[in-house]
């Protein structure tokens, strides 16, 4: 019987923590990481922290050397078009697993040359190709508002490997940090690129990630791993290395150093649009985008916690010798839960919300004080 009392108080007493965190999450409060009705940007900022704190070992100029399944090719010293056409030609014949076209180029106020015509159709019309098309419109600091779809001189409506071009910047900083699977536009749905990419090469991870298509997915910048391939590199080189790096490879192409397609991220202050895809692309490949933890399994979570932790810490205050170090125990124990969510997140690509569970080990001593004048009042 006075088992069944103990699991009762301790059921009770952890009821009346959880009641105390939520009253002081509820309330407007000034801690962006308690707050519920937190920003976009402040909502992914510990997410950010993961990320810089996973790749601090990393030696980012290495990044390009490692070895990967993308390849990109870098067509910042390759601007003529007779110069592009000469490079996909190679790259086709190097046999690629599939060609991402990740390049914006404009409508000719003249008639087409040759060149140009036999490039729109090579872009258009190869199956081997995904092109994506630009979905343009108002922006704002926290979401795009696509008003009208705007396709390149090369590509029509009907091509039948069209993506949307898309780059999530969410947050007041402009920070690229998430993709999302499917954009809208004018009534009509578009893969993202990445995404459209996916789908040809791995249908399993793709119909994953398409299982929400409308919610921002979080890019795991950790997998970063690529071959940087130069164009003009590519146009002369006769030793057969770059027909190596393309062979059975997935080949972005792009410009690295193009301004206006260089965006923040959480671990490199400038990251071009075609690395950010290859990013992307990775991310889903490998299913490593993190999976946020639900609020209502964090409760639960945190309920469970605190009831399984109750009897632990009221055995430390019986001891008269680690009584004096509780305070010290609890903030270990607190640091400990962080650090195994923390692997959890690296190994697992799961992001436990741990708050409201840390929130609940500091309430549980004056949960417990309030328990026992209120069952001392009813006796």
């Amino acid at each position: 019987m006075g088992r069944n009392i103990r699991v009762l108080d301790n059921l009770l007493i952890s009821l009346l923590s959880l009641l105390m965190v939520a009253v002081f999450i509820l309330f407007p409060l000034s801690f962006s990481l308690l707050n519920t009705s937190q920003s976009v940007k402040e909502q992914y900022s510990l997410l950010d922290t993961y990320y810089t704190v996973n790749n601090m070992s990393y030696d980012r100029n290495s990044l390009i050397k490692t070895s990967s399944d993308i390849t990109i090719v870098d067509l910042t010293d390759v601007t003529e078009r007779p110069e592009v056409y000469a490079v996909l030609k190679k790259i086709i014949t190097a046999e690629p697993r599939l060609i991402g076209f990740d390049v914006w180029m404009a409508h000719t106020d003249t008639v087409p040359t040759p060149v140009e015509d036999s490039l729109r159709l090579l872009l258009s019309g190869n199956p081997k190709i995904v092109s994506p098309c630009v979905l343009s419109g108002e922006s704002s600091r926290n979401n795009t508002s696509f008003l009208y779809v705007d396709f390149p001189f090369y590509a029509s409506e009907e091509a039948s490997n069209i993506a949307a071009a898309n780059i999530d910047l969410m947050g007041t900083n402009w920070n690229c940090r998430t993709f999302t699977p499917v954009l809208s536009c004018q009534g009509r749905e578009y893969e993202s690129f990445a995404v459209a990419l996916s789908s040809q090469l791995s249908p399993n991870s793709y119909h994953k990630v398409m299982m929400q298509p409308s919610r921002p997915h979080y890019i795991n910048y950790s997998r970063i791993g690529y071959q940087n391939l130069s164009g003009s590199f590519l146009l002369t080189d006769t030793t057969g290395i770059s027909e190596m790096l393309i062979k059975d490879k997935v080949v972005l192409v792009g410009d690295t150093n193009d301004i206006s397609d260089l965006y923040p991220t959480p671990i490199k202050i400038r990251m071009s649009g075609v690395e950010i895809h290859a990013n992307i692309l990775n991310t889903i490949l490998t299913e490593s985008w993190p999976r946020i933890m639900s609020d209502f399994l964090a409760w639960i979570v945190a309920f469970l916690g605190v009831f399984c932790l109750i009897p632990f810490i009221r055995s430390l205050q019986k001891n008269d010798w680690l009584r004096i170090f509780s305070g010290a125990i609890r903030a270990l124990l607190i640091l400990l839960l962080v650090f195994l969510s923390y692997l959890v997140f690296v190994k697992c690509h799961y992001y436990i919300k741990i708050i409201y569970l840390v929130l609940g080990i500091g309430f549980m001593e004056i949960a417990e004080s309030l328990y026992k004048k209120l069952t001392n009042k009813r006796k």
